[in-house]
């Protein structure tokens, strides 16, 4: 499904490390992403205690939409994460995952517009990854 040609975007809580020293969570990650095909980013999620190195969000031009992603639906912990709360005005798609309610979309209001929030988690996705063109059309429904 995932291509040496694709980057794959892996919103958090890959390891569930726990307190997990920081060397034993880098080895397993270190493993696996050498295991999935094509480019991997990864964000950091709330279980992720020995991924320092990974940011908590990213902001991204991907096949012309603006597209925010970060674990956290943008409605979640925002006292408790304020460095990853701040979202572009001029966003047109937010992706997250941390949730593990059968939900896929929802709308949330950013400055004066409102923008799809997508819930990329394989539990609502038939246990795959999913690609921005499924995302579209999704939401197009």
């Amino acid at each position: 499904m995932v291509t040496r040609h694709d980057t794959v975007y892996h919103l958090g809580d890959f390891c569930f490390a726990g307190r997990s020293n920081s060397s034993d969570a880098m080895n397993i990650y270190s493993h696996a992403m050498r295991m999935v095909h094509g480019r991997t980013v990864f964000l950091r999620g709330n279980h992720d205690k020995g991924l320092q190195h990974a940011d908590y969000s990213i902001y991204r031009r991907i096949e012309g939409i603006k597209v925010f992603m970060r674990h956290w639906p943008p409605w979640q912990y925002p006292s408790r994460f304020p460095h990853s709360f701040y979202i572009p005005s001029d966003v047109d798609l937010i992706l997250c995952g941390h949730v593990h309610d059968n939900w896929q979309h929802h709308v949330h209001r950013v400055g004066e517009s409102l923008v799809p929030v997508v819930n990329v988690g394989t539990d609502v996705w038939g246990y795959e990854p999913v690609n921005l063109s499924t995302i579209m059309e999704e939401l197009a429904r």
